[in-house]
């Protein structure tokens, strides 16, 4: 976890280049329109004295409210709030010529510089292919200028507003019909409107560390920290060097870490493994489909038990399955689930999405399409360990069948000598009074059959020592 505003003066934040672009196409009529101008106002009104801004309003044309940026000053505000209380929702959509005007204004500026885009529609007028777009804003965007993207309603391309976010360094987020614009967008312009360190990097000067999420690391505001998630190999203690740029000037700070294991932290591998998941199902769902990344998406899923849409079969999967065997079906399910990028299953995955890449959802659970909750019922996660329930029998998801189970009766003289030699398997056998797990190697069957003692020799196998 990183929080460098102990070292950063919390009332000295950085000044910034803000430009709002508003979508008011026809489709933005009525209660919409409302809620996005309240939003809007209520940043303006947000703005630090040493902040920069502009407002853009398109719908088939693109209007600004200045040429270029301005002083946030009482003047300017003024001029600002009465420019979007005057907006009215009419015409088409053009978010190419609306996004390339917000760059080219804000491209030479100095300092932390963002840009918030709020859509409810898909292009419509000038250029309207999604690649295009995406190619003409990563082009333009020479200055690695901030883009946060809101998607009002149901009638957005989230792949195109996921991928503006993703190639221009920020994040995107969605209000559905239910929600109200004005208090999602204010409360994330009062989490941004504070920057304290922009432009981060982090180092282990070393240590062997790789697949490190997220993999590029966001700018950090008044209050917020980042939690970076990874692996690493060797170990000792190091000091981790982060850097970056503070009220415009370059900064560095240096933390003592101790990459030693600790089994007290046996959750961490399961945080880490749900960004991971988060990561690769990103990938597939904005650069398409790779049958490398569904395989580890499944590998992943199983060993750790992080059910999703698109790997939920696996509760009901025979565990002697490899992960050959059960790969096609979340390849399947994927490319059904993907192609669907307009409409309220691909907002739901989208925001879905964004909890599992951020390592919120680690729970029993996974939220579908339709924005339901299916409990899973049939799974345990116990340390790093994961067990699904098959027909009454507890199966360690590490086990696949390919070595045959030593069976030891339950409650035997051989069960307790196992669990006395080995108390951590006593949280496996706790599950029931049927258990499959694995043991330095070996699977051993807990049940109503099998032997009820154990010679030394039998025991030391078992136990690894």
């Amino acid at each position: 976890m990183i929080s460098p505003q102990v070292e950063v003066a919390a009332d000295r934040t950085s000044s910034k280049n803000i430009i709002f672009i508003l979508d008011t196409s026809g489709s933005m009529k009525g209660e919409k329109i409302r809620q996005a101008k309240g939003a809007l106002s209520f940043c303006l009104n947000s703005l630090n004295e040493g902040d920069r801004f502009n407002v853009i309003d398109f719908d088939d044309q693109v209007t600004t409210l200045q040429r270029g940026l301005v002083w946030a000053g009482r003047e300017n505000l003024r001029e600002a709030l009465s420019f979007v209380d005057k907006r009215e929702a009419e015409g088409g959509t053009n978010i190419n010529d609306a996004l390339l005007t917000g760059l080219e204004q804000i491209e030479r500026a100095d300092g932390a510089s963002f840009i918030i885009f709020l859509t409810d529609g898909l292009p419509t007028v000038g250029q309207t292919d999604i690649n295009t777009i995406l190619a003409n804003v990563k082009g333009a965007n020479r200055s690695s200028i901030r883009i946060f993207v809101f998607g009002v309603g149901y009638d957005v391309n989230t792949r195109l507003l996921d991928r503006l976010a993703q190639d221009n360094h920020a994040t995107s987020d969605y209000v559905r019909p239910s929600e109200d614009i004005e208090v999602k967008v204010s409360g994330f312009f009062k989490k941004v409107s504070h920057p304290i360190l922009t432009d981060i990097k982090l180092s282990f000067p070393g240590v062997d560390v790789y697949n490190l999420y997220p993999k590029e690391l966001p700018d950090i505001f008044k209050g917020s920290q980042v939690l970076v998630l990874g692996k690493y190999k060797g170990g000792g203690t190091t000091k981790a060097a982060l850097s970056g740029s503070a009220q415009g000037s370059d900064r560095r700070f240096r933390y003592e870490v101790n990459f030693t294991p600790d089994h007290r932290n046996d959750f961490i591998p399961r945080l880490w493994a749900t960004r991971r998941i988060g990561y690769l199902i990103d990938e597939l769902r904005l650069h398409g489909q790779n049958k490398e990344l569904v395989d580890e998406v499944v590998r992943l899923s199983k060993k750790y038990g992080i059910i999703t849409e698109y790997t939920s079969f696996l509760v009901d999967a025979d565990y002697r399955l490899a992960l050959r065997d059960l790969a096609p079906t979340a390849e399947k399910k994927l490319k059904a689930g993907l192609k669907e990028q307009v409409g309220a299953g691909a907002v739901n995955r989208a925001m879905v999405q964004k909890d599992v890449t951020a390592a919120v959802r680690t729970q029993r659970g996974y939220v579908d399409a339709e924005g339901t909750e299916p409990r899973v019922t049939r799974m345990a996660q116990i340390g790093n360990r994961t067990f699904f329930k098959k027909d009454g029998l507890w199966v360690d998801s590490q086990y696949e069948g390919k070595i045959e189970a030593i069976k030891i009766k339950g409650l035997s003289e051989a069960y307790f000598k196992l669990l006395s030699e080995v108390p951590e398997i006593g949280r496996f056998l706790a599950l029931g009074d049927e258990v499959i797990f694995l043991l330095h190697g070996k699977a051993i069957q807990v049940s109503d059959e099998g032997k009820s003692n154990l010679t030394a020799a039998e025991l030391k196998s078992l136990v690894g020592r």
